[in-house]
């Protein structure tokens, strides 16, 4: 639908770098993950001792601003948010 692109393009040319490269990180760790349970459940696991070892999150390489839970939670809500009007304007 018409409206619905010119909306969606607008909205894009309205970000901000740093929100593009959130957009882009969050996009690129669901691809993997949904990767990673496609996998599994075609019997493929992860070859052994080649993940980090959960007992040593600190070598994980994960950001200061990746570990605060309320940007995170705030992410995930706008997330939902962005998918229950995705959903809802599909479905109209």
């Amino acid at each position: 639908n018409q409206l619905r692109d010119e909306t969606l393009d607008e909205a894009e040319r309205q970000l901000t770098n740093d929100e593009r490269h959130r957009i882009l990180k969050r996009k690129t760790a669901e691809t993997r993950a949904q990767s990673h349970t496609r996998s599994l459940s075609l019997g493929e696991g992860p070859l052994k001792g080649k993940g980090v070892d959960p007992r040593n999150w600190g070598d994980a390489g994960i950001s200061e601003s990746e570990m605060d839970f309320d940007a995170q939670y705030q992410a995930l809500k706008e997330w939902a948010d962005a998918c229950d009007w995705s959903k809802r304007d599909q479905e109209n």
